[in-house]
C-alpha cells in the first residue's frame, strides 16, 4: 500500500516541462515559472528586480538605471539553459523537471 501511495504522491508532484517553458516564455521576467516550480524565494526575487527596474525606468529615465532590467533578463535567459539540463524523461515516457 505504501508503494502505491508513494507513486501517487510522485505523480501529483511532478511538474510538466512544457508548462514550465510556456510560463518562462510568457511570464519569465516576473518569475511565474519559478512560482510554478515552488521556488518561491527566487521567484519573488526575480519579480522584485523586475518591478523595481520598471519603477526606476519610469521615474528616472536615465539609461544607467536600466541595468536592473538587464540583470532580470540575464537571469531569465540563464533559466532557459539551466532547466534544459534538469529536464528528464522518466521510465513512463513523460517529461518533468526535478
Amino acid at each position: 500500500m505504501s508503494d502505491i501511495f508513494r507513486f501517487m504522491q510522485y505523480d501529483a508532484n511532478k511538474k510538466s516541462a512544457a508548462i514550465v517553458y510556456r510560463l518562462w516564455l510568457l511570464g519569465g521576467l516576473l518569475g511565474v515559472h519559478r512560482f510554478y516550480l515552488e521556488k518561491r524565494r527566487t521567484g519573488a526575487a526575480l519579480l522584485a528586480i523586475t518591478l523595481i527596474s520598471g519603477v526606476l525606468m519610469a521615474v528616472l529615465p536615465d539609461p544607467k538605471y536600466a541595468v536592473t532590467i538587464y540583470i532580470a533578463a540575464a537571469w531569465w535567459l540563464v533559466d532557459l539553459f539551466l532547466w534544459g539540463l534538469y529536464t528528464k524523461v522518466t521510465a513512463f515516457g513523460s517529461e518533468h523537471i526535478l
